[in-house]
């Protein structure tokens, strides 16, 4: 036997109303990104950028601050994909610390 507490069904009610105006906004911005599709992939590049951000330590492939004067203004190499800049330093890593 399934027994109705009058305070949950009260609160429940007064949550729907509260948000409604919530989840009526929600519905109309989803229905605008499926109608762009360009809305869509700034919302990608958006998200890898924080997801960049995020994990900055961990993709880095170099600390952005060490400096290799031996390497400054060298070429892009497979070591390095943006190349060194003036200092030595990678270019990729900065890039990506940057992201923070």
């Amino acid at each position: 036997m399934k027994t109705k507490l009058r305070s949950e069904s009260g609160t429940l009610g007064r949550m729907k109303e509260e948000y409604a105006p919530f989840y009526k906004e929600v519905r109309h911005s989803l229905h605008l990104v499926r109608r762009s599709p360009l809305t869509f992939l700034g919302f990608i590049i958006f998200t890898g950028f924080i997801v960049t951000a995020v994990t900055a330590p961990y993709l880095a492939p170099y600390d952005p601050y060490q400096m290799n004067l031996d390497q400054a203004f060298q070429p892009p190499t497979a070591d390095h994909l943006f190349g060194p800049d003036e200092l030595g330093r990678d270019v990729l890593s900065r890039v990506i610390w940057g992201s923070r």
